[in-house]
């Protein structure tokens, strides 16, 4: 194009993601008066010169570069539409062109990427009452936009006690796709008006409508969309709202309704900025019925909101890092944020802390409590032989293999008989096995008569006299010393001869 400054359109709905608007130098057109031999490197934005680059709901990018310095329109973020105003034509960058000599430029490229130097992507041009030819003039059928609608520019606030309807014809009301498709009707509609299309069954919208909300008072409101009487066919129309951080859909046969308010249900809305209500034209339906898009109204509920916790694992406890404000409490959300995994719910507060490396009850941090300890509940383990206590026959003295020779219980380390069961039935410290009267208490084992069985139990040991230990145990006839005493007594007392010379006798008394 020839003409100094013209004005540059964006090409397709879309959202800004690069602009480079300070070049004031031309680097490779040397007849012109703008030419600079330091116009190079990061000076000449690298040969791109002023730049905008935009993103599509397709994948792909359109590139606009050449522009005249600080004549751009718009800022990274902003959202686009067919006509809007983004820009000026310029000569800023390496740009020399045969046809338009020193004027300016617009270099308009369709890429993969969102980068300076992108891969192209092909662009088919077709124009059926005027076929393209080298050096042709084409009028745009479009006019031009200074903005697309929505916000920035939607001035409807919703309050608690506002009407708060945005109608097709309101700022907030905004059309997306390509402009050949969107038709508007006055056969019905909110103020006797609404836009159509045809509804198709791709997986990716063409066409498609946003509501922007600007809510000045947060709270519960009731979604009501205005459905015609005619045009409206699709009986499948999604509805997107798009609330607090959440996106909700619900779906709802226009084909049914009559120029009236249809409520889709009741959300929460804070007060932050991107909330809407979106509905797309791909509603699955392959005998393209027509789809309406007229004016939505948002009802304040008058309840009290609180916060619920996102309860993803369905253990009852909510994540403390995911919340939605609410009248009621929606589903998949509870009244608490005390979960620690909202991933695992075998994980929470008041769970059973086990030995697993995880901070199963949410507290104390992980595996508390000695949980890997595997004697913990079972009396400890005293003597470190690897079993515990309560299983332990010798609790006191390692025995890790727990041997228990004679099976009474008592494992072989501790038992003092270890192959007696039992041990000692009379009691007399030795154990019965070596016991030579197991059944009677001889604690001196004392086998007189040397035949195996002890005294205290030989019943023939009284027979034999000689044994010293024997006799000493058998009952005497007389307490020791008695006897020589007696004897002596008697001998004083019986009269007795003692023969004399002369053959007389004497009696001694």
């Amino acid at each position: 194009n020839f003409t100094t400054g013209a004005h540059i359109w964006a090409s397709a709905s879309g959202t800004v993601v690069y602009t480079h608007a300070s070049v004031s130098c031309n680097a490779c057109d040397t007849g012109c008066g703008d030419y600079s031999s330091s116009c190079t490197g990061s000076t000449s934005n690298y040969g791109w010169g002023n730049v905008v680059i935009i993103q599509h709901s397709d994948g792909t990018y359109t590139k606009y570069t050449h522009m005249q310095q600080n004549s751009i329109q718009v800022s990274n973020g902003a959202g686009t539409c067919p006509g809007l105003y983004i820009g000026r034509q310029g000569h800023t960058g390496c740009t020399a062109g045969y046809m338009n000599g020193c004027g300016d430029h617009l270099h308009f490229q369709r890429q993969s990427s969102g980068s300076l130097n992108g891969t192209s992507v092909s662009i088919s041009f077709s124009e059926t009452s005027n076929p393209l030819s080298c050096g042709a003039t084409y009028d745009s059928a479009a006019s031009e936009r200074t903005s697309c609608g929505g916000q920035p520019g939607c001035s409807t606030t919703i309050t608690h006690s506002g009407s708060n309807i945005i109608d097709d014809t309101d700022a907030c009301f905004e059309k997306f796709g390509n402009p050949a498709y969107w038709y508007a009707e006055t056969c019905g509609g909110y103020g006797n008006h609404f836009w159509w299309t045809d509804a198709i069954s791709g997986n990716t919208p063409e066409n498609y409508v946003k509501w922007n909300l600007k809510i000045g008072e947060a709270g519960e409101y009731k979604v009501r969309v205005f459905v015609p009487q005619c045009r409206a066919t699709t009986r499948q129309a999604k509805y997107e709202i798009h609330a607090a951080g959440n996106t909700y859909t619900k779906t709802i046969d226009q084909s049914i309704y009559y120029d009236e308010w249809v409520t889709l249900g009741t959300y929460y809305f804070n007060t932050s900025s991107g909330q809407y209500i979106r509905l797309n034209d791909n509603t699955g339906e392959t005998n393209y019925p027509d789809i309406a898009f007229d004016a939505v109204k948002l009802v304040y509920d008058g309840c009290t909101t609180r916060t619920y916790y996102r309860d993803a694992d369905n253990d009852g406890y909510g994540n403390p890092n995911d919340t939605t404000q609410s009248c009621t409490q929606p589903s998949g959300y509870v009244t608490n944020g005390d979960d620690c995994d909202d991933a695992n719910a075998s994980v929470h507060p008041g769970a059973q802390e086990v030995c697993d490396g995880i901070d199963n009850n949410c507290a104390n941090g992980v595996d508390e409590g000695n949980v890997c300890d595997a004697c913990r509940d079972s009396g400890g383990d005293r003597d470190e032989d690897g079993v515990c206590d309560d299983e332990d026959n010798c609790p006191a003295t390692p025995n890790g293999d727990q041997a228990d020779t004679d099976g009474d219980g008592h494992g072989d380390a501790c038992d003092r008989c270890p192959s007696d069961n039992p041990d000692d039935s009379d009691g007399d410290g030795v154990c019965q096995s070596e016991d030579n009267c197991p059944d009677v208490a001889n604690a001196g084992q004392f086998d007189c008569d040397g035949d195996g069985e002890g005294d205290a139990c030989d019943t023939d040991s009284a027979c034999e006299p000689a044994c010293g230990a024997t006799a000493a145990l058998a009952s005497p006839p007389f307490p020791p010393l008695v006897l020589p005493l007696l004897l002596l007594l008697i001998a004083r007392l019986l009269p007795w001869r003692s023969s004399k010379p002369g053959g007389k006798r004497l009696f001694l008394p």
